[in-house]
C-alpha cells in the first residue's frame, strides 16, 4: 500500500508540475499583454498591448501607451462631415501591421453598428460610425484612435510566451484612456502579480 502511494503522489507532482499556463489554455483575448524589460530593444519595448483577438488562428492587439501626434479629424477620413474639420485627436501607433488603418477602442457609454465590447469598460466600432458620433455630439466620452496593429501567425505569440517576452494581466479602461501614455507600462509592470 505504502509504494502505491508513492506513487500515487510522484504523478501528482509531475501532473502539477505539467499542467500549462493559463494561456496555453484558453484565449486572452481582452487582457494586457505587458512587455519585460528585456525587449527593451525591440520594436515592443515598453509597450502594453490590449488584446483584441486570441485563438487558433493567431491574435491581434494594439498597442495602448504610443501616441505619436496630434491630428485634425478631417485628415483622418476621406470625405470628412464639415462639424468636425476643426476638431482633433491624438493618434497612437497600434503596432507595425497596416500602419494606414485604424481602429478605434472607446468606452461603453457609446454603442454603434458593429460595435464590439473588448473588456469592462472598453469597446471598438467602426472608426467611420465614431467619427460621426463625435460630428453629432453623440460621440463616446473617451476615445482613442490606432494606426496599425500588432498581429501574430499561429503559434507565434505562443512562443513569445515560452521565451518569457510577456507578461498577462487584467486589462484596465483607466490605462487605455489614460491622459499619461508615458506611465502606462510602468504601471502595468508594477501590477502584474503571476507570471503566465
Amino acid at each position: 500500500m505504502a509504494r502505491k502511494s508513492g506513487i500515487a503522489g510522484s504523478m501528482a507532482v509531475v501532473a502539477a508540475l505539467t499542467v500549462p499556463p493559463l494561456w496555453a489554455a484558453e484565449s486572452i483575448s481582452g487582457r494586457f499583454l505587458v512587455a519585460e524589460p528585456d525587449l527593451g530593444g525591440s520594436p515592443f519595448g515598453e509597450t502594453v498591448i490590449l488584446m483584441l483577438e486570441h485563438g487558433g488562428a493567431g491574435a491581434v492587439g494594439v498597442v495602448v501607451n504610443r501616441p505619436v501626434e496630434e491630428l485634425a479629424l478631417s485628415e483622418l477620413v476621406d470625405e470628412p462631415p464639415e462639424a468636425i474639420e476643426d476638431l482633433r485627436v491624438e493618434l497612437y501607433s497600434g503596432g507595425p501591421v497596416e500602419e494606414n488603418s485604424l481602429i478605434a477602442l472607446h468606452d461603453e457609454g457609446f454603442e454603434a453598428e458593429g460595435t464590439e465590447v473588448v473588456a469592462d469598460g472598453i469597446a471598438t466600432s467602426p472608426v467611420g460610425e465614431v467619427l460621426e458620433a463625435i460630428a453629432d455630439e453623440r460621440g463616446p466620452d473617451e476615445v482613442r484612435l490606432y494606426a496599425g496593429y500588432a498581429g501574430w501567425a499561429p503559434g507565434q505569440l505562443e512562443g513569445e510566451f515560452e521565451r518569457d517576452s510577456w507578461h498577462v494581466i487584467p486589462a484596465d479602461a483607466g490605462l487605455v484612456f489614460s491622459r499619461a501614455p508615458g506611465a502606462v507600462w510602468d504601471e502595468a509592470t508594477r501590477r502584474r502579480q503571476t507570471d503566465l
